[in-house]
């Protein structure tokens, strides 16, 4: 366990390190980024969007239990995201996380094979879906992400990735 935490924990500061890449961050508009409240209506949509077949958390509520009981639920969800806004804090049990080593090939031995998946409670995706999408609308709004980033960006994917490492390629 040691062993696959050190290397998980230093695996990130590793390729950065060998990488050497140095950038710029970009300008930052005038105006700071700021969470806005949800609506029940919002919320109610982010918790249809769970998929069921989801691990369940060190909660043991499944996202079946929580899509069954969202007429009920959607309410009190709505006011501890918009709580969290508004404290400007994350509920420390949300946090807490199975995280299981998940072997990816090769060596079973050897730590650098497993990747580390966190099984975080269910309800923490809710809070983790609004806040990705008020964040990821504020930096498309501002044009605060570089052309290369795919990932949780509108009409971007593997394709549109592979698109464009191809035409890198060929300009090469």
């Amino acid at each position: 366990a040691n062993e696959f935490n050190h290397f998980f924990a230093t695996v990130g500061s590793n390729i950065q390190e060998k990488l050497n890449i140095t950038a710029e961050p970009p300008s930052l508009p005038e105006t700071g980024f700021e969470f806005k409240y949800e609506t029940e209506d919002t919320v109610r949509k982010l918790i249809a969007r769970i998929r069921t077949d989801v691990a369940t958390g060190n909660d043991s509520v499944n996202a079946k239990l929580l899509k069954d009981a969202i007429d009920t639920i959607t309410p009190s969800i709505t006011q501890l995201v918009n709580l969290s806004y508004e404290t400007r804090t994350f509920p420390d049990k949300m946090k807490e996380a199975i995280v299981r080593p998940l072997f990816k090939k090769e060596d079973k031995e050897k730590p650098e094979y497993y990747r580390p998946v966190s099984i975080l409670p269910v309800v923490s995706k809710v809070f983790e879906r609004s806040a990705t999408n008020q964040l990821m609308a504020y930096l498309e709004e501002n044009q605060l992400l570089s052309t290369t980033q795919h990932a949780y960006r509108r009409r971007h994917s593997t394709i549109t990735c592979l698109a464009d490492l191809m035409d890198e390629i060929r300009r090469r």
